[in-house]
């Protein structure tokens, strides 16, 4: 190797870095234990007794909501593409939910009206 050589890593203009790989990764960790965290006391024993199973979804369509105005915003101006790409797929993502929910309702069991 010689003397002076340069092995420091050159990175292209708002490539992903390892620490943002390892902070991406963190984030969608906390994210998802957030969901299954909200999910999980949505049907617990308070949310059945007070009637909360609104307020958790709200406030986690409200969370969301943010954090994706958050990304669409940063990302807009470095790479529109991805923005677009995101878009769509979640839009595929509702259509398919959409058409799932309505070829397989959801009927509670146990649940008698008559």
């Amino acid at each position: 190797m010689k003397k002076n050589e340069d092995r420091t890593p050159h990175y292209r203009k708002d490539s992903l870095t390892l620490v943002g790989a390892v902070a991406l990764g963190t984030g969608v960790m906390i994210g998802a234990g957030i969901f299954a965290l909200t999910g999980q006391m949505a049907q617990s024993f308070l949310a059945r007794t007070f009637g909360a199973r609104l307020v958790f979804l709200i406030t986690a369509i409200i969370l969301d909501l943010i954090v994706l105005a958050g990304f669409i915003w940063i990302k807009m101006f470095s790479d529109p593409l991805v923005v677009g790409v995101a878009g769509a797929v979640m839009l595929a993502i509702l259509i398919v939910e959409v058409l799932f929910l309505r070829h397989n309702p959801i009927v509670p069991k146990g649940h008698n009206h008559g």
